[in-house]
């Protein structure tokens, strides 16, 4: 189907629909190959760097609603933020809530579980550290500490 779509429309398209457009009018056969070859891996790669772009925006409107903390920095697909020490607690239900649970709602043509691997540490060289694992859902434990969420709120926070 890519290789198909590019040879008619110069054009390799992502999963969520972003364009990359090929200049195929003067290639020769070896450079065609190469396109079509560019053209798989760009709609995969496209496609994960979408996913990770929309969860790294609903990470930042969760950490700034809930005064949770801040993203410092991304690095390829690492993203680094800033959590409260004190609410550390919350940080992997949020992780999961979002990365897991949102990205299979938002796309649930999907075929796998989005995956992830998150750690913490007082600077980006030193995060080793596991982060605390709950049984709560993050909504779960907003609640008790008296943060305002709910999953009609987590939604609307998420689509923003």
């Amino acid at each position: 189907y890519t290789q198909n779509f590019l040879s008619k429309y110069f054009v390799a398209l992502t999963y969520t629909g972003r364009r990359r457009r090929f200049d195929l009018s003067r290639y020769s056969k070896e450079a065609l190959a190469k396109a079509k070859r560019q053209s798989i891996n760009s709609r995969i790669q496209g496609t994960s760097s979408d996913i990770v772009m929309t969860n790294l925006v609903g990470i930042n409107n969760m950490l700034e609603y809930t005064k949770l903390g801040k993203i410092l920095l991304t690095v390829h697909d690492s993203i680094c933020f800033q959590f409260r020490k004190d609410k550390l607690h919350l940080a992997k239900p949020m992780l999961d809530a979002i990365l897991v649970q949102w990205t299979a709602k938002r796309y649930p043509w999907l075929p796998v579980k989005w995956k992830y691997d998150a750690a913490y540490g007082p600077n980006y060289g030193d995060c080793h550290g596991e982060l605390p694992i709950s049984d709560k859902s993050f909504i779960e434990l907003c609640k008790e500490d008296n943060i305002e969420m709910s999953e009609k709120m987590f939604e609307n926070i998420m689509n923003m």
